[in-house]
Order: structure tokens, then sequence, then C-alpha cells
């Protein structure tokens, strides 16, 4: 039998930051607590029929259901808060900022030591879970990973509230700062390549650029003119309707030119409304 310290040792050279082992009883207090906020109305009906964990509550609460006869959980995080410039932007190149949970492909990198440590485990002989159907932040608050904060996220002592608790870089060519512009022309190919972990995009290239847009608003260089004019005549009226906001927000007379001119073409009743308070703004 292998000792907690030499998974924990075996852990943290791989890379992990946090290792910690907690005993494998159920969590008879998620089910109640899953339940309240239920009926409490703060879980949203759309999450309680789609949410595994919460149409499953009392399967995730007891760990015999991810492995017969477990006797122990062993809790890993990895944390992500770096020291690097959040923000590229110089003269006619504007540059968004991707949130730092995002930096990396930090799940990729968690899943992949994860691997490692569950064949040096099966090496010693012992059994390990494939999948772990565990309430994770109950699991980590138990092993003495950290405390729960008000942010309901595990507040770690070393990384308070900058860490992944489940179990190389995707974006190398974009950075953790990338040119907003050419994010317009991605290629669904290379939004997949480079972009397929940001899970709030639904593997679908128009929420990331309908962001770029936002940024390139808020960015307010006039270099951006000539490609928002473009996506001015996206098929998508989401992505017309914020080219029409980012415009106005950069100003000038060539920005009331374009909107003036898509105003005369652009059918969609609230894409015309977005363009028209553009206008507002620029008159």
């Amino acid at each position: 039998m292998v000792s907690a310290a030499k998974i924990k040792k075996y852990g943290v050279r791989i890379g992990l930051d946090i290792v910690n082992v907690a005993s494998a009883e159920p969590f008879p207090e998620y089910v109640k607590t899953v339940l309240d906020r239920i009926g409490n109305g703060l879980i949203p009906p759309e999450s309680q029929h789609v949410e595994d964990i919460f149409k499953n509550v009392e399967f995730y609460s007891d760990p015999e259901n991810s492995l017969s006869q477990a006797r122990s959980i062993i809790s890993l995080g990895m944390r992500y808060l770096l020291n690097d410039k959040a923000d590229h932007t110089r003269h006619g190149v504007p540059c968004g900022r991707i949130g730092r949970h995002l930096w990396r492909d930090f799940y990729g990198e968690l899943w992949e030591k994860k691997a490692r440590l569950v064949n040096f485990l099966e090496r010693q002989g012992i059994r390990c879970s494939k999948e772990a159907y565990l309430p994770h932040k109950l699991v980590a608050k138990r092993a003495g990973a950290g405390f729960y904060g008000k942010n309901c996220l595990i507040q770690n002592k070393n990384y308070g509230s900058w860490i992944r608790k489940r179990f190389p870089n995707p974006r190398k060519k974009w950075g953790i700062s990338p040119a907003l512009i050419p994010l317009l022309d991605i290629s669904i190919e290379e939004f997949e390549q480079s972009f397929s972990d940001f899970e709030f995009y639904k593997k679908e290239p128009k929420f990331l650029q309908r962001n770029a847009i936002v940024s390139l608003g808020n960015t307010g260089d006039p270099v951006s003119l000539p490609v928002l004019s473009k996506m001015l005549k996206n098929q998508e009226s989401m992505i017309r309707a914020h080219a029409a906001w980012a415009i106005g927000r950069i100003g000038g007379s060539k920005a009331k030119r374009l909107l003036r001119d898509a105003f005369r073409k652009e059918k969609d009743v609230d894409v015309r409304k977005e363009i028209d308070s553009g206008l507002q703004i620029l008159s």
C-alpha cells in the first residue's frame, strides 16, 4: 500500500500544485444542499434537467458508485494565476485579453497529469476509478485543499480561488492577448484547433467573434473600421448588431457613413435599432 505522502510527492513532481487525500465516506450534506437550493429557486430548471449531477444527486453523493469498496479520494488542483502581461495592444494593432483561467488549457493539462498519477497508482497495485462521479468541491474541502469562500469557490491558503479542481497551450499562435482583427476572419478549423476548450462558445466561432467585436469597440481604434464594416454584412444578425455598436463607439465621419449605408440595407429590426442607436450617438 502506497502512502499519502508518496502520492503527494509524485503528484508534485509531475507538476500538480495540490495533491490531497480524503476518505471515501458518502457526502449526505451534498444531497441536502442541492435539494435546498432547488427548493429555493437557486438552481434554474434548465440546469436541473441538463446537468447530470443535478439529475442524480444521491448517486454523486456516494463514492461507492464510482468505485466499489473505495477507501480514499485524491483531490488534485492546479493554480491558474500566472505572471504575464495581459494586454499587448500597440498603435494600430488592437488586442484583446483572454481571461486568466483560459490562458492555458488547464483542464487538458490536469487530465494529462491525472492520467500519469493513475498509472503510477495502478503500478503500485491500487485500483482507480476511470470516472469519478463526485461533488468535487466537497471532496476538495474534505481533503483539506481549502474552504468555501463567499464566491462559492474553494479558497486555498496558497493560491486563493485561483485553482482548478477536476480532474501544452492550444493557443500558442494567439497567446493570452490575441490581435482582435484576425479573430474576425478565423476559420472553423483554426477555431477548433485553438479554442476548442472554450466550452461557453458552444464550438461556434460567432461567439468568439462577437466578443472580439465588443473589444474593438471598447479599444476605439479607427484601424478596425474596415473589418467592422465587413461584419455589417455578416449572415449572423448578432454579429451585425455588435459591429454596428462597435462602429458607433469608435465614432468619426467614416463611422457615420458606414452606419447610414448599413441602415438603408438592413432588414432585421433589432439590428436596425442598434445601427440607429449608433447614429444617434454620432449625430
